[in-house]
């Protein structure tokens, strides 16, 4: 599964980096490096790969990727958009199944949570 996900955007014409950093980066080196992301126009999608290590704050990491760049859909402004249904980024997971759902054609019958 791991391989597919490196390959799928190669194969669809997309440019993917996967930047790994060690455990033991501290909070502050990995804020700088989410805003050096936030920063490059070239980067149009930014995800941070979940859980974070003890020593550093979720949150703090999710509200420092740009909302118009969180992918996840994790940053409380892109949260409270979905919340009270205003245009946000519909995390990928969620809207995966929805469309899996639909594609069923049994999608207005069903009651479910995602």
């Amino acid at each position: 599964m791991q391989s597919l996900r490196l390959l799928l955007p190669f194969m669809l014409g997309i440019n993917s980096q996967t930047i790994k950093l060690p455990a033991t980066i501290s909070q502050q080196e990995l804020l700088n490096e989410i805003d050096k992301y936030n920063k490059d126009p070239g980067v149009d999608g930014l995800l941070v790969q979940l859980p974070v290590p003890p020593h550093i704050k979720e949150r703090t990491i999710c509200n420092a990727v740009s909302p118009e760049k969180d992918v996840d859909g994790f940053h409380v402004v892109n949260v409270g958009r979905l919340c009270v249904d205003l245009n946000s980024m519909i995390p990928a997971t969620p809207a995966g199944v929805i469309e899996m759902l639909k594609r069923t054609g049994r999608f207005k019958s069903m009651s479910f949570l995602v």
